[in-house]
């Protein structure tokens, strides 16, 4: 082991994963290209998702401790979980901001119950989103300056 000194490319731990508290909260834009959602962080400095799982899971305890819960009844508390904390917005090219695409294509104006019944009918986009909103280095400060610059706003892919 050296002590070499540290040259300016070095990067450390932190630049890799220090997230931004405030980007946790306020959500990034996660582009589908024709549609998108706008997302807080489910975990680091938003932890209001796993306070509302908390809460919704309550009257179920028993119920998980025994692993009797349906799968069912865990995808609903999830998917209500995750639109009251998680899911900020959504668009549409064709739509706008706002307003999400519909199996017709006519638009869907974001609303909780709204976004509830999409998610209910396209569980595979749930769980997408959610693993996305997991992701801390998708809230890194660096990542969102540098998306906010190639596209006028924090975007991420999946």
């Amino acid at each position: 082991m050296t002590n070499a000194p540290a040259s300016a490319k070095t990067r450390t731990p932190y630049d890799d994963f220090e997230t931004d508290a405030e980007l946790e909260v306020k959500g990034i834009k996660v582009d589908y290209d024709d549609y998108w959602f706008h997302l807080a962080r489910a975990g680091g400095a938003n932890e209001a998702f796993a306070q509302r799982l908390n809460e919704l899971t309550q009257p179920y305890k028993r119920a998980i401790e025994t692993d009797s819960m349906s799968a069912k009844l865990s995808a609903k508390l999830t998917r209500q979980a995750f639109t009251d904390t998680v899911l900020l917005g959504w668009g549409s090219k064709l739509h706008g901001e706002g307003k999400m695409l519909a199996r017709d294509k006519s638009a869907i104006p974001f609303t909780k119950e709204a976004a509830m019944a999409y998610f209910e009918e396209l569980p595979d986009l749930m769980r997408d989103l959610l693993t996305t909103a997991q992701k801390g280095h998708l809230y890194r400060k660096e990542l969102a300056s540098a998306d906010a610059k190639n596209s006028g706003s924090s975007s991420a892919t999946s």
